[in-house]
């Protein structure tokens, strides 16, 4: 628990050169109701177990489909 509010803190921004052996960067498409899924491989690599809790950021990628479904 130490270790997670110690992570909490230092990420109030980005993350600092201290925390980024425990990030990952991946793309993921929202399934119904809003879920996002993280990869397995990235789960593993940073000891990500069910229930546990994440910090994430969002950036909306903008796509040709994204658009035309809007506009449809």
């Amino acid at each position: 628990m130490e270790r997670q509010i110690s992570l909490m803190k230092s990420m109030s921004g980005f993350p600092t050169p201290e925390t980024l052996s425990e990030v990952a960067a991946f793309k993921t498409r929202v399934q119904s109701g809003g879920r996002i899924s993280l990869p397995e491989a990235e789960r593993e690599a940073l000891g990500i177990n069910e229930g546990d809790v994440v910090q994430t950021f969002v950036i909306p990628i903008k796509t040709e489909r994204n658009r035309s479904e809007k506009d449809g």
